[in-house]
């Protein structure tokens, strides 16, 4: 192993250690029937009674998030679903 050169403090820099990439991909933890369905979330959203700026704005999020989620552009989280549920009263019910 060859020297490795030292800062001004005079100790020797510590080589750098490469971590190694797993072989597994990443993989989501939440089960695929657990997100809610985009047909779900729209009517959810028309039960409350709310334009999909205000539901976004009820979750901290985007209208354009919102519209994604409901085009099926991109996966609600189970807990958004659950936390506008219990904003919004729970007046929704998904189907299975």
């Amino acid at each position: 192993m060859s020297r490795v050169p030292t800062f001004l403090s005079g100790r020797p820099e510590l080589p750098l250690i490469r971590r190694r990439r797993s072989s597994t991909p990443k993989r989501s933890r939440v089960p695929a029937q657990r997100y809610p369905k985009p047909a779900d979330i729209q009517a959810a959203r028309q039960a409350a009674d709310l334009t999909q700026a205000a539901a976004g704005d009820l979750l901290h999020t985007t209208a354009r998030v919102w519209r994604q989620w409901e085009a099926g552009d991109a996966r609600m989280h189970p807990a958004f679903w659950e936390l506008f549920q219990l904003k919004t009263g729970g007046r929704h019910v998904a189907t299975r």
